[in-house]
């Protein structure tokens, strides 16, 4: 993530875009055809014809601004650089088509949004004890957090036109929403393990006989429980040969049909009832479990839900995927000319 805030930021330096913030999209595309500053205190001309000045000494060795812009463009390539100023365009001129503007408070959010992920990745999840290394790395580099709060007040406008943009572009007509709930429905759920080694040459005795003996100690269980003698969470404690949810009663945490997982074992899982107890069901990287679904996220069946479902695909911020969908959308309807030569 924060690569991408710095090739974002990079580009849209190179790119001129303007430092000052902006509301509408017609004043952010009026500033991008002025001459602007730079962090540079010469602005972006002045940066450009200076490449044999020192930007930065690291270890007593100079670092020129033509060593600079040679290593952005070695590690970034000019066409992946240009195809991204191309992308950025193309939204843009789509924003100001549909007449979209940005509120300070939204640039805000997004400022926060960034810090918050950089911080909570430097201090594993700590947000207050990242700010404060994030603060450190930046301090070193010359930079306070404040002036980085407003760089990226300065750039992150168009992040968020990208994704108004990608959001107004969708199509219900075109979405299986019946699919789409299906796909994002969480089954909470736990299990209890039973290992057996599995097998892929013919068996030997002692290994059918271990993979018998896991098959009854599953079925016995099983038994117990449905029948109120056993808790499930306790025999999970008791019993299961898994070690990491052995100690969370068996706990799996909610199952998704995206859940990396055994498509047999989800099938099991999502055909439970909360509360009903799975007949065991084998692994086929060897082993048997026994699965109780808790709780499901919807509880309500698609046609009970069917308008919410709706509502919270067209409200929710698109990912990549569909950021790239729409950017793809755009190029083929776009008219990108190039000087002969390239």
């Amino acid at each position: 993530m924060e690569k991408r805030v710095f090739l974002t930021l990079l580009i849209l330096l190179l790119a001129g875009c303007g430092t000052r913030p902006r509301r509408t999209v017609a004043d952010y595309a009026a500033v991008r055809k002025k001459p602007v500053e730079s962090p540079v205190a010469e602005g972006v001309e002045g940066f450009f014809a200076s490449r044999d000045s020192a930007l930065v000494h690291i270890n007593g060795r100079v670092l020129t601004r033509g060593d600079f812009l040679e290593a952005v463009f070695r590690q970034f390539g000019e066409k992946t650089l240009l195809s991204e100023v191309i992308k950025e365009e193309l939204f843009l001129q789509e924003a100001e088509r549909r007449k979209m503007s940005v509120e300070p408070k939204d640039v805000e959010s997004e400022v926060e949004q960034v810090l918050d992920g950089m911080s909570r990745a430097l201090a594993r999840g700590d947000e207050a004890a990242g700010r404060i290394k994030l603060a450190g790395l930046y301090e070193k580099q010359g930079l306070a957090l404040n002036d980085v709060r407003e760089e990226l007040r300065r750039k992150l406008v168009a992040r968020i036109l990208i994704k108004r943009v990608t959001m107004a572009m969708r199509d219900p007509a075109g979405v299986d929403f019946r699919g789409l709930y299906e796909k994002n429905r969480r089954y909470h759920t736990r299990h209890i393990a039973y290992s057996f080694p599995s097998f892929e040459a013919q068996p030997d005795a002692a290994q059918l006989q271990k993979k018998k003996d896991s098959r009854a100690k599953a079925e016995g269980a099983r038994a117990k429980i449905v029948s109120g003698e056993l808790d499930f969470v306790a025999v999970a404690r008791a019993e299961s040969d898994d070690q990491v949810t052995r100690p969370l009663g068996g706990s799996l945490g909610p199952i998704t049909a995206e859940t990396p997982m055994a498509e047999a074992l989800k099938k099991v899982i999502f055909s439970l009832a909360p509360g009903q107890v799975s007949e065991p069901v084998e692994n086929p990287r060897g082993g048997y479990h026994i699965f109780q679904v808790t709780k499901i996220e919807p509880s309500k069946k698609y046609d009970e839900v069917a308008e919410e479902v709706r509502k919270n695909y067209l409200k929710r911020e698109p990912d990549m995927e569909e950021i790239r969908e729409a950017f793809y959308r755009l190029r083929e309807q776009a008219r990108i000319d190039w000087p002969s030569g390239r």
